[in-house]
């Protein structure tokens, strides 16, 4: 397993759990992720409780039961019930921490036997008679039956074995993020996911554990610039400075040391996603914006149903035919339509639906994986 993000770590937990052996390479020190803010819809929380992990994931963050969507000035236009497909006890959605949901799949893959070798990815990857060779960056070599690349939208595992595979492009959009305290009755008492529509930017706040919420907000730019960290503050606020209402608080309450800034891409790889004993998932394979929130869910998924379908396998080359298949459309429609917000936050293709199409999605989403 090339990647220890939430689709190698699912992927892990997936095999294990059907009695195949994992090895995992993963690039990042350690276990530690530089968090900002996860929403888990029901779909995603049905996938995760197919190999296990729901519960304890639930339990370290904050279920969020609507969506709320207001102006500018924090006036609410409307409040949608998050739409709930998973078994009964597990709430509706969930606001979490990239950190602390990395670190129950980290966890839960440990514990299921995963071997996880950190500051390491793969250098060569060659067919061999019975199997795939692969040489690591640390130096050594290994033989096995398949190689999963769930290494992220920059992805190595592609750019070895895939190397005329079309790539993840920049979607015109950049997001900031930010931590605020939740002190008191402010910001958001209770769990929640909230949307302010501005003149200029679209922003956003969510509710990731008892302490804190991380506040967001989507700029266009027709190139990701490169800033220095010292001017994130500034620059962050100045950037939510027609919000009102919660937003507003929360602007004036960043915390220092929190703020990030990451590019928007989007991709779906041509088919097939696998050569060989060699198969890509999450978004080495598929790239989303984050505009319907599905990203990491469609990682999971990859996951959950690449070991449900190796788990019973016969014939390696059929079955990961028959995923891509699988996979593909639903993985498509999420990138397709999230981009298609996006755009329409850009002032791009005529009249937005967002609200809509959001909705589509979300019922599309519901229907088994």
């Amino acid at each position: 397993m090339v990647g220890g993000g939430p689709g190698g770590l699912c992927a892990a937990i997936a095999l294990l759990g059907k009695g195949i052996q994992v090895d995992v390479v993963e690039l990042a020190l350690d276990v530690r992720i530089l968090g900002s803010e996860l929403l888990l819809s029901s779909p995603n929380l049905r996938a995760l409780d197919a190999i296990g992990v729901a519960d304890d994931v639930v339990a370290a963050g904050v279920p969020i039961s609507s969506v709320q969507f207001h102006t500018a000035d924090g006036t609410e236009i409307a409040n949608v019930p998050t739409p709930s497909v998973a078994r009964e006890g597990l709430p509706p959605a969930v606001g979490i921490t990239r950190h602390a949901f990395y670190g129950q799949l980290y966890d839960a893959a440990v514990a299921a036997g995963a071997k996880i070798a950190h500051e390491t990815t793969v250098q060569e990857i060659s067919d061999a008679d019975n199997g795939v060779e692969v040489r690591l960056t640390d130096g050594r070599v290994s033989l096995y039956d398949l190689v999963v690349g769930a290494d992220g939208w920059a992805s190595t595992v592609r750019k070895l074995r895939f190397p005329k595979a079309n790539l993840p492009q920049y979607a015109g959009q950049c997001v900031w993020r930010g931590r605020v305290p939740r002190n008191g009755e402010r910001p958001l008492k209770e769990g929640s996911l909230r949307g302010y529509a501005g003149a200029n930017h679209s922003a956003g706040l969510i509710t990731v554990n008892d302490k804190h919420s991380y506040i967001f907000c989507l700029v266009s730019q027709p190139k990701p610039d490169r800033l220095d960290e010292s001017t994130f503050m500034d620059t962050f606020k100045g950037l939510l400075e027609e919000f009102g209402g919660e937003a507003g608080w929360a602007r004036d309450n960043l915390e220092e040391g929190t703020i990030s800034l990451a590019a928007l891409h989007h991709h779906v790889m041509d088919k097939p996603w696998h050569d060989g004993r060699v198969i890509l998932i999450g978004d080495a394979a598929h790239t989303t914006t984050p505009h319907i929130g599905y990203g990491a869910g469609l990682a999971v998924e990859d996951a959950v149903v690449l070991g449900e379908m190796l788990g019973s396998s016969e014939d390696l080359a059929a079955t990961l035919d028959e995923f891509v298949a699988r996979r593909y459309e639903r993985c498509k429609l999420v990138v397709d339509n999230s981009t298609q917000i996006s755009r329409w936050q850009q002032g791009l293709d005529g009249e937005p639906a967002q609200a809509e199409l959001t909705n589509q999605t979300w019922t599309a989403l519901a229907e088994p994986m």
